[in-house]
């Protein structure tokens, strides 16, 4: 199954995982991992063409995502002023729309997960 956590912190997302395979099909015919796959590189890509700064959002990959490796693990992680970028923005809420649209549809193979990050209290 393909695990996709988003963390929100004062309503904002603070980071995006993504890990595992759908094994809705054999690896290569796996049109849910293909779609989700799509998905993520191509929020990689878009967010890495608006030329931001590295210090308002990373990239986190534990493994290959580009099809050869079959399970993938990437977090994106963002601070408070990434989403003053309306570009970036709605980078974000484009990946969140196809997510949660594949997870709807094969909610088997996909599960897509929305919390609030707890406010550490000291």
């Amino acid at each position: 199954m393909i695990k996709v956590l988003v963390l929100k912190k004062d309503n904002l997302i603070s980071s995006i995982r993504v890990n595992g395979h759908a094994n809705y099909n054999e690896f290569g015919k796996d049109i849910v991992c293909a779609a989700v796959s799509t998905l993520v590189c191509t929020l990689d890509s878009y967010l890495s063409n608006l030329n931001l700064a590295k210090s308002i959002y990373e990239v986190k990959t534990d493994s290959n995502y580009d099809g050869i490796d079959e399970n993938f693990d990437i977090e994106f992680r963002f601070n408070q002023s990434f989403f003053k970028d309306l570009k970036a923005d709605a980078g974000i809420k484009f990946f969140l729309t196809g997510i949660k649209d594949i997870s709807d549809s094969y909610s088997d193979y996909v599960n897509l997960e929305i919390q609030e990050e707890q406010n550490d209290k000291i």
